[in-house]
């Protein structure tokens, strides 16, 4: 069993409501812990979908989004193949700046 803490940053506090979640259960890859974020929101009766947020179709994360294990990009690994090894998620929305 892994325990999984996620932090949430930026804008996704404000449209989740939330800045945490913890997830309990079997290893799993960054695809299929946004899934399962996406099925506590619904649990939750939050209407957002974290995915189209944060990855496009063909799964590859969004510019400017980031999620982070430990610290560590998934770009640099497997992207949302990467399978959590870590204790901690972090998850950023899609930003700019100028």
């Amino acid at each position: 069993m892994e325990k999984i803490e996620i932090k949430l940053f930026s804008t996704f506090q404000f449209k989740m409501g939330i800045s945490r979640l913890t997830y309990e259960g079997p290893p799993v890859t960054v695809d299929q812990l946004i899934d399962w974020m996406q099925e506590q929101l619904t649990r939750q009766g939050k209407v957002f979908d974290i995915r189209s947020e944060l990855v496009f179709s063909n799964g590859r994360i969004k510019p400017g989004a980031m999620i982070l294990i430990d610290g560590h990009n998934v770009l640099h690994n497997k992207g949302i193949d990467t399978v959590i090894s870590g204790k901690v998620v972090s998850i950023f929305p899609p930003s700019g700046g100028g």
